[in-house]
């Protein structure tokens, strides 16, 4: 977890910044299940680990694209194009 001080939940608000993305979007991910929301006083939170959980899983997938490109690459060279 990268913020070990922080509160547990976040505003959707929060999340989408955390996200690079618009709070809509947050709340399009709460609605198909992607993360966790809950209403508190009128207001929807996300728990903060889970969202970090997701720029992590996030940065793993972008750090292994150029791999990819290079394998698929590979794979052209050896077997034509797919």
């Amino acid at each position: 977890m990268i913020h070990t001080d922080a509160a547990p939940l976040m505003t959707t608000g929060q999340a989408a910044d955390v996200l690079g993305v618009s709070a809509p979007v947050v709340r399009a991910m709460i609605g198909r299940g992607e993360l966790a929301g809950m209403q508190v006083a009128g207001r929807c939170y996300v728990d903060r680990e889970q969202v970090e959980k997701l720029v992590a899983a996030r940065r793993t997938v972008f750090s292994l694209t150029p791999a990819v490109s290079a394998m698929v690459a590979e794979v052209r060279t050896d077997f034509g194009p797919f």
